[in-house]
């Protein structure tokens, strides 16, 4: 089951069944977001480990939660990679042309996932409740993956400051880091024929994050830098050779991010990253996504 939402030229795709994903946004019929070339795995019971969950992933955007980043026990309880919220079915509360509301419970969580479409933009919001009658741990990620002419060679990332902390491919933070756009020689806000990076944007000083492709498409990312001060940046170009990417892989992840580490939420509550929820407490974000005209043409 999928729902689509409508604005003009703006078309967004949801899958509720698999985490209230946007499988889809296209513009004009311009696909925006990652399309994983791979076809997609049944998941294993959750938890469930980085290779299965890649195996399964159709691309897109999801909202990672309670966990994100590496497998993890916390408090006895289980998580798996990027959480179980990520692949979780939600149920459909509300359902119009251009708007839909949907929820999950998860141990003691409730989550309610909204979408918008509407003035040639794309606006997301989450709410998750700590319904339980203890306090609560985790993280929250847009997990949000670009594709096609938005990560190709020469597209430009603009942000507004930060500073820039390398990752290890187990989220391990490397130090120290160095300010935005440069880490250990290399200029982060441009895409290279090849590469595979991976960094942490911490203490953004605003939550906007411009991506311009040298096609001629743009996009501005907004989001709630209350709720995400940081941002995970992954630029995947033809460099990963593990399954499922087999040198195939060509996105960018623009990711508003709760914590400014990726080694999930055992790391994120030892460091005092986590976000704690009282009993009754909940967690409020947005993210938005703009289309824009290339500025080289104003």
């Amino acid at each position: 089951m999928t729902l689509t939402l409508l604005d003009g030229d703006l078309a967004l795709t949801i899958t509720p069944e698999r985490g209230a994903e946007a499988c889809s946004l296209e513009v004009d019929g311009v696909e925006l977001l990652y399309q994983a070339p791979w076809p997609p795995q049944p998941l294993p019971p959750d938890p469930v480990d980085a290779t299965p969950w890649e195996l399964a992933w159709h691309g897109g955007w999801q909202l990672l939660w309670p966990n994100a980043g590496s497998p993890c026990t916390v408090g006895g309880v289980e998580h798996g990679f990027h959480g179980a919220g990520s692949i979780a079915p939600f149920e459909v509360i509300e359902s119009a042309p251009a708007h839909a509301m949907l929820r999950c419970a998860i141990g003691g969580l409730v989550c309610e996932r909204s979408f918008e479409v509407r003035d040639g933009a794309v606006r997301a919001s989450a709410r998750i409740r700590n319904e339980s009658t203890t306090n609560v741990p985790l993280i929250v990620v847009e997990h949000l993956i670009l594709g096609g002419a938005l990560a190709v060679e020469g597209t430009s990332i603009e942000l507004a400051g930060g500073h820039a902390i390398g990752q290890s491919w187990d989220g391990v933070p490397l130090l120290p880091g160095e300010p935005w756009p440069e880490l250990a020689g290399d200029d982060l806000s441009i895409l290279p024929g090849v590469t595979s990076r991976f960094v942490v944007v911490r203490d953004l000083a605003a939550g906007e994050v411009h991506v311009t492709s040298p096609t001629g498409l743009s996009l501005d990312v907004r989001f709630d830098r209350s709720a995400f001060p940081h941002l995970w940046l992954w630029e995947e170009r033809l460099c990963a050779t593990v399954e499922p990417w087999s040198g195939r892989g060509e996105c960018l992840a623009i990711e508003p991010s709760s914590v400014p580490s990726t080694d999930g939420l055992g790391g994120a509550v030892e460091r005092g990253e986590a976000i704690v929820l009282l009993p009754g407490e909940s967690f409020e974000s947005w993210c938005e996504l703009a289309p824009r005209p290339d500025r080289s043409d104003a």
